[in-house]
């Protein structure tokens, strides 16, 4: 994840040329700087999300696997069934 580089003290002084006093103008600083290092997803919660995918895929895979044996035992059967009417 990217990290953005945050300059507390330039932003206070910006603040403070403005005319916002110095404890508000920290406030700010500390507030923003604290809002910007939030993580929005933990890094857990993205492990756990991709793990739930990643079964939820295996369990799409394994049913296409059944469809695939099923679909071509109906064809062996087909094609059994139209040998002996046609032989």
């Amino acid at each position: 994840m990217a990290t953005t580089l945050f300059d507390t003290h330039e932003y206070i002084k910006r603040l403070e040329a403005t005319g916002i006093p110095t404890e508000q103008a920290e406030a700010h600083a500390t507030a923003l700087a604290e809002a910007m290092n939030n993580e929005l997803v933990k890094k857990s919660d993205l492990n756990e999300f991709r793990a739930e995918v990643a079964t939820s895929f295996a369990e799409v895979r394994g049913q296409f696997e059944l469809l695939k044996w099923m679909l071509g035992f109906m064809l062996a059967g087909t094609v059994g069934i139209l040998f002996k009417i046609f032989h």
